[in-house]
C-alpha cells in the first residue's frame, strides 16, 4: 500500500465530483431508473471512497470519528470553538490519509464532506465551516459536495455564494443524458 504522492486538491475535487456522479449512474441501473433524490447518502460515499481508494492507494475511512482526528492534535493545538463540546462526537464522511508501510504512520491528508442532494449550496456551510476549521489543526484539503437536479450554472453560481469560494474551486459533473423522467441531474464538489 505504498504511493509517495498523495492527491493533488484539484485532482480531488475533479475526481469526487466523477466518481460522485458514476455512483448516481450506477444505482439509477441497479435499482431501474429509481428517482435521483431516492438515491440513500451511504451510497455515494461508499463509491466515492472506494474508487478514490483504488485510484490512488491512499488509506480511507469512512464515518471517521471527530475525537479520533482530535486525539491526533499536538498538546499545543487549541481546538477551535466549531470543534468543541457536543460536537466532537460528530463523524466526517470520508477522511483520506497518505500511504506508509503501516496505517499508524499515515498522514492525514483530506475530507470530504457530501450531502445527498444539494438544492441552494448552502445545505454544506455548517459542514465547510467545520472542516476548514480543522486546517488549522492539519494541513488536509477540505471538500464538501452532493447530487445535484437541474442545471450546472445554477448549482455552480449558487455554490460559489453560500460557500464564498471561486469557480475554479468547483467541479460540476452533469450527466450527458437526461434522466427518463426529463431533469437534468449531476454531482458538484468544492475544496473549501
Amino acid at each position: 500500500m505504498q504511493n509517495s504522492s498523495f492527491p493533488h486538491p484539484d485532482s480531488l475535487v475533479e475526481d469526487v465530483a466523477q466518481f460522485g456522479l458514476r455512483a448516481i449512474n450506477d444505482y439509477l441501473s441497479m435499482s431501474g431508473d429509481a428517482q435521483c433524490w431516492e438515491i440513500p447518502e451511504r451510497w455515494p460515499q461508499c463509491e466515492i471512497a472506494r474508487q478514490i481508494w483504488a485510484k490512488y492507494k491512499v488509506y480511507v475511512w469512512l464515518e471517521l470519528p471527530i475525537a479520533k482526528v482530535l486525539e491526533w492534535m499536538s498538546p499545543d493545538q487549541k481546538v477551535p470553538l466549531v470543534l468543541q463540546g457536543e460536537r466532537t462526537s460528530g463523524r466526517l464522511d470520508i477522511g483520506l490519509f497518505s500511504s506508509a508501510n503501516r496505517p499508524c504512520d499515515a498522514n492525514f491528508g483530506a475530507v470530504v464532506e457530501l450531502k445527498r442532494q444539494l438544492f441552494s449550496g448552502s445545505e454544506c456551510a455548517y459542514d465547510a465551516a467545520r472542516i476548514y476549521a480543522m486546517r488549522e489543526l492539519f494541513p488536509i484539503c477540505a471538500i464538501v459536495g452532493g447530487m445535484f437536479i437541474g442545471e450546472r450554472d445554477e448549482i455552480r453560481k449558487a455554490m460559489t455564494s453560500s460557500l464564498g469560494i471561486s469557480l475554479p474551486a468547483i467541479s460540476c459533473q452533469v450527466n450527458s443524458e437526461r434522466h427518463c423522467d426529463g431533469y437534468s441531474y449531476g454531482f458538484v464538489a468544492a475544496i473549501v
